[in-house]
Formats: C-alpha cells, sequence, structure tokens
C-alpha cells in the first residue's frame, strides 16, 4: 500500500480515473495550496499490456490541462470554475520530451511540469507560456531539489532572476552520497512566481568500462535521434514552431 496518491487525469475506463487513480489532488505547504493533475501520452497507452486500447477512453492532454486548471487554479479566469483556487499547479507527465514541450507550450495554467518516461535529465522552459518542464533523470542516478518562491501578494512581482546562478557554498541537501552540479537554473514562470532548480548527481565508486561506455553513449546517440520526432496525430495540429 502506497502512502502517496497515484494520478491519472486525461485516462478513464467506465467513466472514471484508470484503476481508481485520483483525478487530481491538492497538498498544501507553508500557507498556499498546490494542485497536481496526472497527464500521460497516447504512445504510452498503446504499450500498456494490461489493457486493450479500446477498453480505454483518452483525452487529449490540451483539453485535460485546460479542465483540470479550471477547476484547480484561480489563474484561469478565461474558464468557469476555479473551485480549489490553488496558487500554483504542478503537471506530472509520463510523455517523451517533444510532447511534453508541445503540452507546456500551448497549456495555460499549469506552471510547471514534472516529466518522466525518458530517461534523460532535461530542464526547459517554453517560448509563449513561460511554463517550465523538468525530467530529473532515471534509476535515482540524478534527481533535482526544485525551490519555487510565491510571492504572498499575487499583484505584487518578484525580482527577475539572471539565470543560471554558481552553486553557493551551502548545499542543502549535504548528503554525502551525492554531489551537486555547481550551477542551479533560476527561472520566472510568472511575474510572482520563480523557480530554481539543482542538479544532484549520485556519486560512483566504480569506474566505468571506457568500451561499454562508449557503446552506451552511441546507443544514447541513436535513441536520441529517435525521440526528437514529435508525435502530433493526437494534439490537434499544434506545433512546437
Amino acid at each position: 500500500m502506497c502512502s502517496f496518491p497515484w494520478i491519472i487525469s486525461n485516462i478513464r475506463m467506465n467513466g472514471k480515473p484508470l484503476v481508481d487513480c485520483l483525478e487530481y489532488t491538492v497538498l498544501e505547504h507553508q500557507g498556499f495550496k498546490i494542485g497536481l493533475m496526472g497527464i500521460a501520452e497516447y504512445e504510452w497507452v498503446e504499450t500498456l499490456a494490461q489493457f486493450e486500447v479500446s477498453e480505454l477512453e483518452f483525452e487529449d492532454p490540451f483539453l485535460s490541462c485546460d479542465r483540470v486548471t479550471a477547476i484547480l487554479s484561480t489563474k484561469a479566469s478565461y474558464l468557469l470554475g476555479n473551485e480549489l483556487k490553488c496558487d500554483f499547479v504542478i503537471g506530472l507527465t509520463h510523455m517523451r520530451v517533444p510532447n511534453d514541450k508541445l503540452v507546456a507550450k500551448h497549456s495555460k495554467g499549469v506552471d510547471l511540469f514534472l516529466g518522466g518516461h525518458d530517461h534523460i535529465y532535461h530542464i526547459e522552459q517554453t517560448s509563449g507560456s513561460g511554463n517550465l518542464f523538468v525530467k530529473s533523470g532515471v534509476d535515482f542516478r540524478t534527481f533535482s531539489l526544485i525551490e519555487c518562491t510565491i510571492s504572498k501578494n499575487p499583484e505584487e512581482a518578484l525580482p527577475t532572476p539572471e539565470g543560471v546562478q554558481v552553486w553557493s557554498q551551502d548545499d542543502p541537501v549535504n548528503d554525502a552520497n551525492v554531489k551537486p552540479v555547481p550551477h542551479k537554473y533560476v527561472y520566472s514562470v510568472r511575474p510572482d512566481l520563480r523557480v530554481a532548480v539543482s542538479r544532484y548527481e549520485v556519486k560512483k565508486d566504480i569506474l566505468p568500462d571506457p568500451e561499454i561506455l562508449e557503446y552506451i553513449n552511441e546507443c544514447y546517440r541513436e535513441l536520441d535521434i529517435m525521440m526528437q520526432q514529435v508525435i502530433k496525430s493526437h494534439y490537434q495540429g499544434r506545433s512546437l514552431s
């Protein structure tokens, strides 16, 4: 039994979220309400051996983001709803980088996307929406410390960050088994919201075999080329351009 909820917002079976997941949830932290939704791409759904695709109801990720944001967020004034009045909305995704980027670029009201599926480390702020998405790697070899600063007065803008900042000497994680990459990345997501992302790597005690490492890197290079293809068939013709 997990001590945390599983969330899926855009896949249903028999009118209910898949396998009794929650459609969304809300956390309260330091006086702020944080809304979370879960989004998966159709191409991943097709790989599930436990279900027939024909049994599932798949909602376009853009529609799901707009629909759930209307329930969660005070910022979605262009939609009906705003029931829970969250100060900050996070989208948890299971999609490839091109589709994460596509959804982040065109989705309104989601401030931060935390992605899985791709086994890489990736940080990017999309043009247009300004939404940020972060993938923190795989198998606990890397992870991220994400610090969000929100103005308690939505009308009060925070100072504009300077982008990449040199890592300070005071490491907040302070764990001998991990080491910080010596930079953290600071983004202005909204005038009243600033997000800083610091990357950590788990220390390795065993030196890699050079030949095996080169083979793995070559496989990653070939995979990276394949993964750049954007799957558009289920995304209402939106593009990254």
